[in-house]
C-alpha cells in the first residue's frame, strides 16, 4: 500500500470517530436538558406536597427519626 493510501485511511478513521463522538455528545446534551426539566417539574410537585415547609427542616426531622430507630 502506498504512503498516501495509509494517510487517507487513517485520517478518514479519525474523522469518522470525531463525528461519532460529536453526535454522541449532542444526544447526551439533549438528554441532560430533558432530565433537568424533569427534575424541575418534580421539585415543583415536591414543594407543593410539602406545603411550604422548608426542605432542610423536614430532612433534619427525617434523619433524626431514622437515627432513633
Amino acid at each position: 500500500m502506498h504512503e498516501a493510501g495509509l494517510y487517507y485511511t487513517f485520517s478518514t478513521i479519525a474523522q469518522t470517530l470525531a463525528a461519532a463522538f460529536a453526535v454522541l455528545a449532542a444526544f447526551v446534551l439533549f438528554r441532560l436538558t430533558n432530565a433537568e426539566q424533569a427534575f424541575l417539574q418534580l421539585d415543583r410537585r415536591f414543594s407543593a406536597v410539602l406545603g411550604g415547609h422548608p426542605r432542610e427542616e423536614l430532612w433534619r426531622l427525617v434523619t433524626e427519626e431514622a437515627a432513633l430507630d
